[in-house]
């Protein structure tokens, strides 16, 4: 693919993750609005919707023991954490999980984004509760929104999350936008003016989110997703971000985890290089955990009781 072509398909993503984050955000409102209401029947109207929706996507199919034995481990999560096997560091290629595993834990990094609402930054390690969303951030390492076996792509997942975040930062908290716009300008981008996070996994990335469409350029680069059954100090970022993530102050260990989530065909090499390192965690298929997923309600998905 020509590098021409590459950065088409980068605008291309920018431009239809601004489409429709603004088609989600009359539902993802007015679930808001129901839940803060208490207004199960409208809640359950909202989630019907997205569930016919979302019933088009195609998922491998498993038995019933393998469920079974998925959600008794999984069910203990707390909190997600989503990312892949390698990421690009300084030019050269790091494995990433290799590194977490030589460190025996999950590590908080420099984050800027705290700088848009808050004014400052943090060092953190971002969470979230819901593990469709970890999900998303794990598929970025892969194959973005082509990633096969998907409840829902991690594409049309973020754009329906943020979704209402993004209609929240440009009203509520705009004043604080503006304040700290440039300061955050400053720290998250190159000298040509392109945001660098998503460089971490594609080098074409210019922004944020087209990363979650596009994936990694990698070669054999994958997801991994990580459940977190308990954990120490949480951050206190900008409510903005507080609202829509889990901030950890401190290292996760990989004794702190319920399991690990990777595609299946790659399950066994991780049980291998987790029992090399002298370390044990249980491995499952991401795509298991995708068909569970496609057996709860959408409510269920965002936390919605």
């Amino acid at each position: 693919m020509s590098q021409n072509k590459k950065d088409a398909e980068a605008v291309r993503y920018q431009w239809l993750f601004w489409r429709l984050l603004a088609r989600h955000l009359p539902h993802h409102s007015a679930l808001a609005l129901g839940e803060q209401l208490n207004a199960q029947r409208l809640i359950t109207i909202l989630s019907k919707r997205r569930d016919k929706v979302l019933s088009k996507s195609v998922v491998r199919i498993y038995d019933a023991p393998q469920v079974e034995t998925y959600q008794r481990v999984a069910n203990t999560a707390k909190l997600w954490h989503g990312t892949g096997r390698l990421q690009y560091a300084e030019s050269k290629v790091k494995d990433i999980f290799a590194t977490i595993v030589k460190n025996d834990a999950l590590t908080p990094v420099r984050d800027v984004y705290a700088v848009l609402v808050g004014g400052e930054e943090m060092v953190s390690l971002s969470t979230t509760r819901l593990r469709i969303l970890a999900r998303s951030y794990a598929d970025m390492h892969g194959k973005g929104e082509k990633e096969e076996n998907r409840y829902g792509s991690s594409f049309w997942w973020v754009t329906y999350y943020y979704s209402l975040f993004y209609g929240l930062t440009f009203t509520k908290y705009s004043p604080h936008l503006l304040r700290n716009l440039s300061k955050w300008n400053k720290l998250s981008k190159n000298e040509a003016g392109e945001i660098t996070w998503g460089k971490k996994v594609n080098k074409k990335a210019h922004s944020v989110w087209e990363v979650f469409g596009m994936g990694s350029d990698i070669p054999d680069n994958y997801p991994i997703l990580f459940g977190i059954k308990q954990f120490q100090r949480i951050a206190t970022p900008p409510k903005g971000i507080r609202e829509v993530e889990i901030r950890l102050i401190d290292p996760v260990h990989l004794s702190d985890l319920s399991h690990i989530e990777v595609p299946e065909d790659r399950v066994r090499d991780v049980e291998t290089f987790l029992k090399q390192n002298g370390t044990s965690v249980p491995v499952f298929p991401i795509e298991l955990g995708e068909y569970v997923a496609s057996k709860q309600p959408f409510k269920t998905l965002l936390g919605i009781k």
